[in-house]
């Protein structure tokens, strides 16, 4: 089975799915966690915080675990696999394990959040079919 994955026009002209609170905690988290991270290990803690505090928010419980070849969420184990300390990854593999498989949803609720919370890092990324890169 192929995973379709949205444009990305699909994913800048869809609605909102998130919630006013989403974007306060990811905010809240920005300025009293990630603006104090300086090493590479403060930034995944952090992110695990995030993480976390989405999952408490939505009463799920998963697992973390970092430095892995690829991001994926896990449904059968209930765990996020991360790869490195990019914050629309952690979204995006959040949003699975919250709203589950759509990869639409996934996109769309991770990138409208990261694009409000860090503008400035939005604007530096470039487009690479469904995915923001670094230039």
């Amino acid at each position: 089975m192929t995973t379709k994955y949205p444009t990305k026009k699909e994913i800048l002209t869809a609605k909102p799915l998130f919630k006013n609170s989403d974007l306060n905690l990811i905010k809240k988290w920005k300025k009293e966690k990630w603006k104090i991270t300086i090493t590479n290990q403060e930034k995944i803690i952090a992110i695990k915080q995030l993480i976390f505090s989405f999952c408490k928010k939505y009463n799920i419980e998963i697992e973390i675990q970092t430095n892995n070849k690829i991001a994926k969420y896990s449904e059968k184990k209930k765990k996020i696999y991360l790869k490195n300390t990019s914050i629309i990854t952690a979204l995006h593999e959040t949003s699975h394990a919250i709203f589950g498989k759509s990869e639409t949803t996934a996109c769309v609720w991770s990138i409208q959040l990261f694009s409000l919370t860090f503008p400035k890092a939005y604007n530096q990324l470039k487009w690479k079919r469904h995915m923001l890169l670094k230039k």
